[in-house]
Formats: C-alpha cells, structure tokens, sequence
C-alpha cells in the first residue's frame, strides 16, 4: 500500500489489523481519488466511524504530515525503505511507525528487556547487570519506556553510552509517565522512539498490549526480570513465543509475589536465566559479537580517546565535524584517531560523509 493511503488510514485511527483488511478487501482503494476512499470506507466500516470521515479532509492529512516533518518525526511505512526488517518478520507488524531518532541495522542484534513497573530491589539488581553486560558487548537494548524495569533498562544502556530504543503505547509527542522527560530524550538522542499511535493518542490501557508485540518483534530474543502473575510483560513473553522469538526468564522467590510470573514462564519453558552466558550461548549472532569484541580488544588497544569516539559513532553515526563539536578535540587531533579506527576495522565512512562503528 502507498504511503498516502496508509497515512491516512493511520491518522483516521485504524488498527494495523484493520488497514491490512482495507488493502485486501478494497479494490484499487490505492489508486482511488481521496473523495472515493472516503466512500468506499463508509461502506467498509460500522457507523461509529462515519461522522469522522465526513469530517476528515485531504487537507488535513496534508497538514498532519507537515506537522511531522517540522517536528522531527520520522514516519516509517511497512513494505518501504527503512522499514525495521526484524518486524517485516511478524504477524499483524504495524503498518505506520513514527520514530524519533534513528534505527540502524546493528539495532537489529538488540535483546528486549521487560519487567514489572513496581520492581524490587532484586529486580532492579538483575536489571542494570544484565543491561550493562549487554552494552558492553554493544547489543541494543530495547523496553517500554514505563517506570520499573523499562527505566532502568534504557537508563543503564544511556549510562554505558548505548543504544536503546523506547516503543510507547501512546502518540509519540506524548511523554508518559510525564517524569520520564529527560530518559525520553536520552533515549531520543542515543537510539530511537518509536510508536505505531498517530500523535495525540493518550497512554489508554488497550493500547500497551499492541505496544508490546512491537517490543518482542523488534528483538531477537525477550528477557523477563520480574513479572507478576497476571501482567502486561507476560503478554510480551506470549508475543515473543509467537513470534518465534526466544525468551528468557530471571528466577525469583516462590513466595515473592513479583516473581510468580517469571517462575511460571520457566515452568512453562522459557529458559532460566542465571548469567548473561546463558543468553549468549542461546543467541548465536549474540555470541558472535562477544568474540568479535574480545578480538578486537585483543588486538588493538584503543586509547582514551578512541575509545571516546568509538562510543559515540556506536551510539549513531557523525561527521569528523559533529565529533570535534562532541569531543571537545580539534579537527587536526580527530582525523588521525579516525583514520587509525578505520584502518583497524573498527568504523567505516558512509553516506554524508558519517563515519559509523562496525562493533
């Protein structure tokens, strides 16, 4: 389907599962005039849905896609270019992302990481070490942006300089929980935003089950640290089941309320968590990494400086400019260490004249 017409479905505030539904049951309802598609869908939809079509005008659908561009919104559309492809890969993938910041193809290595809003302090433990053994190896990390666990995730990942990404359940020019300003735009700045919401959707209770299958299927595999028994993070452990990813399960105490969901999942056959190693013999494109980082390490020792830059090209690409205005170091000083990481395997110059890590 062209970007017009699901842009328009979208902003209409139609379900992915619906939109696909309009493709396959509308003749040509792409290459119809705006006027007819506003007939054929009053034909196609329950009453409920007619005074907002009557209302609805070409206008306004042009005005809402400037409104994304003027604010930074990226809009990605299923079937085109810079489409996630670990999403081409489930079923019922949203049709329209919006994405602030970027989503490169080493994001695609990324494990989702997933827990109780109200974590204990075991919880919250288990969750930096985890996350922080990830980012070393330079795996992407991706959560919710909610309290609790998904915090605590995109927190640690921004703290060891690595990339994360936030799927809301809510329009992306909404920041909920309003206290999670700054994380967002942590987020925003060194990894992506994403949501499949049209702006101004409010963070109601139906959407974050929707929001979830994002979060699994962006990933290739889902750790659980804490979950209560009936809970939104076991609906993304189903997801993730479903999508043939692998998910993974921390163990808790058997009279500890937070851990009865955890302790069910690894009952029911998730893989019991106790070390990162138990998830990187699970993983191979996981463990690749590991050894490709400890070669690396092995044979060329990075100086204070590199390192310095090879953190930020991790976290997204620059220019030699963009890292002498984020080093603090003179062009003179960055070309030679750009020079040096490029010979040795590290980063490669691409598009725009960016330099990106190939860690």
């Amino acid at each position: 389907m062209k970007k017009k017409s699901l842009l328009f479905l979208n902003y209409l505030g139609l379900s992915s599962h619906m939109i696909r539904k309009i493709n396959n049951e509308i003749p040509h309802f792409d290459e119809m005039e705006f006027s007819d598609q506003k007939h054929s869908l009053k034909s196609f939809l329950s009453g409920t849905w007619h005074q907002k079509l009557n209302d609805i005008e070409e206008k306004k659908i042009i005005s809402y896609a400037y409104e994304l561009k003027e604010s930074g919104i990226d809009v990605l559309f299923y079937g085109h270019k810079g489409y996630p492809e670990p999403l081409m890969e489930i079923k019922e993938a949203p049709m329209v992302l919006y994405m602030k910041g970027e989503y490169l193809t080493t994001d695609e290595l990324a494990l989702a990481i997933v827990g109780s809003r109200k974590c204990t302090a075991y919880g919250k433990m288990v969750c930096e070490y985890f996350t922080k053994e990830l980012s070393t190896i330079g795996i992407t990390t991706i959560s919710g942006l909610a309290v609790g666990i998904d915090s605590i995730v995109h927190k640690t990942s921004l703290e060891q300089a690595q990339r994360t990404i936030g799927v809301l359940g809510n329009g992306i020019d909404i920041i909920y929980p309003k206290k999670n300003y700054k994380l967002y735009e942590g987020v925003e700045h060194s990894g992506a935003i994403m949501s499949e919401f049209p702006l101004g959707t409010k963070p109601i209770h139906y959407n974050f089950p929707l929001r979830n299958r994002i979060i699994s299927g962006l990933a290739k595999a889902v750790l659980v640290i804490e979950a209560q028994e009936k809970s939104g993070t076991l609906i993304t452990a189903g997801y993730a089941a479903s999508q043939g990813r692998d998910v993974f399960a921390i163990p808790g105490n058997i009279n500890q309320y937070s851990s009865q969901g955890t302790n069910r999942l690894i009952q029911d056959g998730a893989k019991l968590v106790m070390d990162i190693d138990d998830i990187l013999n699970e993983i191979q494109d996981f463990l690749k990494l590991k050894r490709k980082e400890k070669k690396n390490e092995e044979t060329f020792k990075l100086s204070q400086e590199e390192r310095v830059i090879l953190d930020l090209l991790r976290m997204n690409p620059m220019s030699a400019d963009e890292l002498v205005e984020k080093t603090g170091l003179d062009i003179m000083t960055i070309n030679p260490y750009l020079t040096i990481l490029e010979i040795e395997g590290y980063i490669e110059l691409s598009i725009g004249n960016r330099f990106i890590s190939k860690l």
